[in-house]
This record gives structure tokens, C-alpha cells and sequence, in this order.
């Protein structure tokens, strides 16, 4: 069973890679990949040597589904976002789920602060393109400020510090 276990940590992995470069290049996280997640969830617990704090995990999932779907109303979080991290949550351990969360929000930071970035260079390019023709660019500058950020590549971030974590205690426990 241990193999059955750590293949799953294998695929939660490469599912969240997967997430993270939809999210990048398309501002689209698929359901497919919530679903994988939830799908190959139950199979890695009980392949787990030790099956303790599964409730917990699922608790945790269903209350971050519950912000998720809060953010995503208020415009603050994509849906493919919210899915995303409540189904990533589940495979967080217990006590870990603040680690998580701390490098998620890390890794959220430094992508936006990227981005911010990026986009600030871009509106620079502009405006020098821009001024010998003498057009207003307000409306380009504000649209390029407002884009969002691919938050689900900060979520696979956290999910590769979880499968490393968790194939780090396979092998200490098993």
C-alpha cells in the first residue's frame, strides 16, 4: 500500500503543476483538475500508513470551499481558483494546513508583486510608443492595472511544499 500512497502524492504534484500552467497562460484552472484531486483524495488516504485526521482534512476542504465560493462572489477570487485550493487543502496534514496557507499567501505576493511589475514595464513601453503620436493611453494603462493574477500557480506552490512534506514523512514512517 505504501506505493499506492506515494504514487498519489506523485500525481497531486503533477495535477498542481498542471493547474499552475493553465492558470498562467490561459487565466483558466479546468475542472477536471478539482475533480482529479477529489477523486484521487480517498484513495490516498487509506493507502496512508496512518489514516488519522482524514475528518479534519475534510473539514478543512469543505470551510475553504465556503471562503472560496465567498471570494469568488465578491470578485476576489477566480472559481477555478476556489476549487482549486479547497480540493488542495484536503491533502494538507492537519498541523500543516498554516504552512500551507503562509506559503501560498508568499508565493501569492510574490507572483503579484511579478506581475505588478511586468505590467508597470509594459504601460512604460507604451506611453514612450505612445507619446510622438500624441494618444491618451488611460483607458489601456487602466485595463492592464485591473488584469488579474493566475492564483492558482501560488496554490500549486503550496501543494508541491505539501507532497514534498508528506513524501519526506513517508519515508521517515514507513
Amino acid at each position: 500500500m505504501e506505493w499506492i500512497y506515494k504514487i498519489t502524492i506523485y500525481l497531486f504534484a503533477a495535477v498542481s503543476i498542471f493547474a499552475a500552467i493553465s492558470d498562467w497562460r490561459q487565466f483558466k484552472i479546468p475542472n477536471l483538475i478539482p475533480l482529479a484531486l477529489l477523486v484521487l483524495w480517498p484513495i490516498h488516504v487509506f493507502a496512508r500508513p496512518d489514516i488519522a485526521g482524514w475528518d479534519y482534512s475534510l473539514a478543512a476542504g469543505i470551510i475553504t470551499l465556503g471562503i472560496g465560493y465567498f471570494a469568488f462572489s465578491r470578485n476576489w477570487l477566480g472559481g477555478g481558483d476556489a476549487k482549486f485550493l479547497a480540493t488542495s487543502i484536503l491533502w494538507v496534514p492537519p498541523g500543516q494546513v498554516l504552512n500551507f496557507i503562509l506559503v501560498v499567501s508568499i508565493a501569492g505576493g510574490f507572483l503579484c508583486a511579478y506581475l505588478l511589475v511586468i505590467r508597470r514595464m509594459q504601460i512604460n513601453k507604451a506611453i514612450s510608443v505612445a507619446s510622438s503620436s500624441q494618444t491618451t493611453l488611460e483607458p489601456q494603462k487602466s485595463a492592464l492595472l485591473k488584469q488579474a493574477a493566475p492564483y492558482g500557480v501560488a496554490i500549486a506552490c503550496g501543494c508541491l511544499v505539501t507532497a514534498c512534506q508528506l513524501l519526506v514523512n513517508s519515508n521517515t514512517v514507513g
